[in-house]
């Protein structure tokens, strides 16, 4: 592997490191607000839920989308005989294996 490759890898995983970031943050802090607004502001807590969720949706998009830097297909998903498995939790590629965070393969 040149050093192209494996500085393209580490500019992949450091992009779905910051995804991530993203995700668990608009995940985990928007879980809290919405109990704080809920014991507290019962009118405004209904409205804040949805753009909650609307913020959840668009925070966990490009993991869905993030590509394999071994492959190229989507990291987190793979087809299945039912549709699409998908598991955003996983620690390997669903298509080639190749291990999350491995600087190059």
């Amino acid at each position: 592997m040149s050093e192209t490759e494996s500085q393209s890898y580490a500019a992949q995983w450091l992009a779905l490191s910051r995804y991530e970031l993203l995700y668990y943050v608009v995940w985990i802090g928007g879980a809290v607000l919405a109990l704080v607004l809920g014991l507290n502001f019962h009118s405004i807590a209904s409205v804040f839920g949805f753009l909650w969720l609307a913020c959840f949706f668009a925070a966990g998009m490009p993991l869905g989308k993030f590509r394999c830097p071994r492959c190229g297909k989507k990291f987190f998903s793979r087809p299945s005989a039912i549709g699409t498995y998908n598991n955003i939790f996983t620690r390997k590629c669903l298509n080639c294996g190749l291990p999350k965070w491995q600087p190059q393969s």
